[in-house]
């Protein structure tokens, strides 16, 4: 039962990292992935499908929306026929456009790369952190055996006490200052508010798919612009908070790299 913790954090990791890419991949090749039925060098778009009466169907193994991005990605991870998906990727030419043989061979790099990290790193680090806690386990209960119930738990405690690590925290003593850093505490209301928008603009971005509407896209981008100014004010009351401190913090370096990497992609669209 000790092992469950450290097995459920790997897990929430993967599965965020999957996330990511399932994100990624569609953004890449949604709506590419498609051929029509009927053969012939002449038909090049979906349009010209439709109007010879052919059917424009879709690719097996698909990147059209983040549910089904995610179970290819699972796929590539397992290392099962990965190649395929690749060499089908390096046919793409457009959205709604017929496949044309090597055209994107760029494409391939995108699925090398994801194979590396996920079949190399995600998956043999869930098995290692497996084997992990079953040899710690099998450790601890070796040792128990010359031990009775009263030693082990004592031993326990001196584990906790020796793994515990004291925090140290500054308040800041200006008045603006101190009023931000209680603000942005991490059991202040504010901070479930951020959390809250963090789990919120995850399922808005896989809430993207391929056809959607312009009204439904518009949507999107409003809640996205939200969620950027809240991320914004966050950082910014953040750094009034802890001045020239505040990049001492991982989280922060990553909350900053976030809101900036949101504004480019603003000023790209």
């Amino acid at each position: 039962m000790t092992s469950i913790p450290a097995i459920g954090n790997v897990g929430i990791v993967i599965l965020i990292m999957f996330l990511m890419f399932a994100i990624l991949s569609m953004n890449l090749y949604a709506g590419k992935m498609h051929s029509c039925s009927i053969v012939s060098s002449q038909i090049t778009r979906k349009e010209q499908c439709l109007a010879a009466r052919g059917t424009w169907s879709s690719y097996v193994q698909n990147l059209d929306n983040v549910p089904q991005a995610m179970l290819v990605l699972f796929d590539l991870a397992n290392g099962e026929d990965w190649n395929d998906v690749m060499y089908e990727a390096t046919n793409l030419a457009g959205v709604d456009e017929a496949m044309i043989a090597g055209n994107s061979p760029g494409n391939a790099w995108f699925f090398i790369f994801f194979e590396c990290i996920g079949n190399f790193f995600l998956m043999n680090l869930f098995v290692g952190v497996l084997f992990l806690n079953f040899e710690k386990s099998q450790r601890d209960e070796q040792e128990a055996m010359l031990l009775d119930r009263s030693e082990v738990q004592w031993v326990d405690m001196m584990k906790m006490i020796c793994e515990a690590k004291p925090e140290i925290i500054k308040i800041p003593k200006g008045r603006i200052r101190k009023w931000a850093w209680h603000f942005t505490g991490d059991e202040a209301p504010f901070a479930n508010f951020i959390m809250g928008c963090i789990l919120l603009n995850v399922v808005t971005m896989a809430a993207v798919f391929e056809g959607m509407s312009a009204a439904y896209d518009g949507g999107l981008e409003k809640i996205n612009l939200f969620f950027t100014a809240a991320f914004t004010l966050e950082m910014i009351l953040k750094m009034v908070a802890h001045g020239g401190n505040y990049f001492d913090a991982g989280w922060n370096k990553f909350d900053c790299f976030v809101v900036s990497a949101s504004y480019l992609d603003i000023i790209m669209q």
